[in-house]
């Protein structure tokens, strides 16, 4: 099913589901707390990282901002395609579709 060609929602579209994180954001935030992301950000401030969620809710694609180091980033792409497969997002009479959103992978921290 993954491999049919669906349309790419942005997460702010009016979905009639919206995609999520099995277990919701402060799930997120532990996930990725134990991938050990904190030791791969550079800096002070959060990297925003754009994911593409595909229809069955496995991570897609990746798009890692310039300030990620190019010896870490294909680290940082592997960890997130192995998240756990998210709620996908259904469009216009449940039609099941890819969607793009942006996380923060923190420096330093993360929020609990």
């Amino acid at each position: 099913e993954e491999d049919r060609p669906a349309p790419i929602v942005d997460y702010r579209s009016k979905m009639q589901k919206v995609v999520s994180f099995p277990g919701g954001g402060a799930a997120l935030m532990n996930w990725l707390a134990e991938q050990d992301f904190e030791s791969l950000v550079p800096g002070d401030e959060p990297a925003y990282v754009e994911l593409l969620i595909g229809k069955v809710g496995k991570v897609t694609e990746v798009v890692l901002p310039e300030e990620i180091p190019e010896n870490v980033g294909p680290e940082i792409v592997e960890k997130l395609k192995q998240m756990p497969a998210w709620r996908p997002g259904e469009y216009y009479g449940n039609q099941k579709v890819r969607v793009r959103i942006v996380i923060p992978l923190f420096p330093n921290r993360y929020p609990k």
